[in-house]
């Protein structure tokens, strides 16, 4: 035997017994020992119990169907969701790539532009430089012309004027110097 405690208090229930306290005390209270319940009775119980089975199982189907249709639903509106913001993202790459290749055509036309000013620089400055080179060398060559040419001159005046004519144009060097000194 096996106690057991309700709100009544204790008692001894058998340890071979399937039911508890309360229904131990049903027993001794209610002796129903010995009647059987009529077969209709039990057959109505059971078909009672069957229709409450069904019914629960029907409810809880139902409410599992309730529930994948609205999981249906909401999975349905989030691929659709996600369909949108697939297509948006195609139309948002392919605006970035248009701006990529504005952007590099811009770059690419503003490095053409630099490219052909700076080409023109550096021609402008190699004309300058031509220019300012050839003037040298003009003013070298008239240079290096009036002194060749003197100096035949004075070779040729060398050899064309005698010791008499070189004391002359001395002396009347000399005298021109001395009347400027004297005026």
């Amino acid at each position: 035997m096996r106690t057991e405690r309700d709100s009544m208090g204790e008692m001894q229930v058998p340890d071979e017994a399937y039911y508890g306290v309360q229904s131990c005390r049903s027993l001794n209270n209610f002796d129903v020992a010995g009647e059987v319940l009529p077969l209709e009775i039990i057959y109505g119980m059971v078909r009672l119990k069957w229709a409450c089975a069904l019914a629960n199982r029907r409810l809880a189907i139902k409410k599992e169907l309730e529930e994948s249709l609205r999981l249906k639903t909401e999975a349905q509106a989030r691929y659709e969701e996600l369909e949108r913001k697939i297509a948006a993202f195609d139309d948002v790459v392919r605006e970035m790539v248009d701006d990529v290749q504005k952007q590099c055509k811009v770059e690419s036309e503003r490095a053409e532009r630099r490219a052909r000013e700076t080409a023109e620089s550096i021609v402008a400055t190699a004309e300058r430089t031509i220019a300012e080179e050839t003037e040298k060398a003009r003013h070298d060559l008239r240079r290096e012309t009036v002194d060749l040419a003197v100096t035949m001159a004075g070779e040729a005046l060398r050899g064309a004027v005698s010791a008499a004519d070189q004391q002359r144009l001395a002396d009347g060097y000399l005298e021109r110097i001395a009347e400027d000194a004297g005026a």
